[in-house]
């Protein structure tokens, strides 16, 4: 409840220069480069919405909230996500023990201790709360506030897979795995999302099969005299690979209902992703031209 974010810029000036100066010159004649007087270099504006998605916060919030009460505010807590939102969350709720490990190596861990120190005034008088930036594999049990994490929390969020979602959620279960391997988190370590379901939905989109699909007739190729064979080898393939697209922007039909294919678990002592076989059941006509997947996270 005390935790804000903000979408700002930060202008980018030589001091004896003033804003409006740089405004109007396009070319930096000394250095030869365009500049850019506005620069967000933190957060990204899809993110800094997430941030300020309230429902979103509240989830965790009370996940956290429910590991904290079952464990106790001394229980090492963990959080392995960029930026430790869930870890600022607990250490606002009570939680003693608290170590955030920010893996990113821009500008993202010293935002965090900024967010953590200046706007929620962390550590407290009566607690610990510590934030390294380091690597997952260079983490060891000495480095955590009480030693092995009994509670493990995530967003989940990584700053270098922004917008894949599914890498995200598979990035999380590799790493609790790892950690619980070499007795950073307990075997018994709660865990906040305790499980992710990956969902998926057979869906007509004309738009995207518009602006990604073949170009040209499906015989010459050829588009206002040139030929785009080359064009349609490398780009029409999005039946091999996955794309990230902001799904809210593309109108389409929902061709079967919602469907859980796998379960990422996150606890236990050897969390092992389990194929659900399901089937999507068609409940549309039209033309089946993509797949939509999606990551339901379960929280306590």
């Amino acid at each position: 409840e005390s935790i804000s974010f903000s979408i700002t810029t930060t202008p980018t000036m030589n001091p004896s220069e003033s804003f409006a100066g740089i405004e109007s010159r396009q070319l930096d004649e000394r250095h030869g480069t365009i500049m850019n007087p506005l620069i967000n270099q933190h957060i990204s504006t899809t993110r800094a919405l997430q941030l300020n998605d309230s429902s979103r916060t509240s989830t965790l919030r009370a996940a956290i909230q429910y590991c904290i009460d079952t464990t106790g505010r001394d229980a090492p807590l963990l959080d392995v996500s960029d930026m430790g939102l869930c870890a600022m969350i607990a250490s606002v709720l009570g939680a003693r023990k608290v170590t955030s490990l920010e893996s990113s190596s821009g500008s993202l861990p010293r935002v965090a201790a900024t967010v953590a120190q200046i706007g929620n005034g962390l550590p407290p008088s009566n607690a610990g709360f510590q934030i390294i930036q380091a690597q997952t594999e260079h983490l060891l049990s000495e480095h955590i506030l009480g030693g092995a994490a009994e509670i493990v929390v995530a967003e989940p969020y990584y700053e270098m897979l922004e917008g894949w979602h599914l890498q995200e959620a598979l990035n999380y279960c590799y790493t609790v795995c790892s950690l619980k391997k070499r007795g950073v988190v307990s075997s018994t370590a709660l865990s906040v999302p305790a499980y992710a379901n990956v969902m998926v939905c057979v869906v007509e989109c004309d738009q995207f099969c518009t602006a990604y699909g073949h170009v040209g007739s499906s015989t010459t190729n050829i588009v206002a005299g040139f030929k785009h064979s080359t064009v349609n080898h490398f780009g029409n393939r999005y039946h091999e690979y996955d794309v990230s697209l902001p799904l809210w922007q593309y109108r389409y039909k929902p061709l079967s209902k919602p469907t859980c294919v796998a379960r990422i678990p996150y606890e236990g002592t050897n969390p092992t992703i389990e194929s659900t076989g399901g089937a999507s059941e068609i409940t549309a006509t039209g033309h089946a031209q993509a797949v939509v997947i999606w990551v339901d996270y379960a929280c306590r």
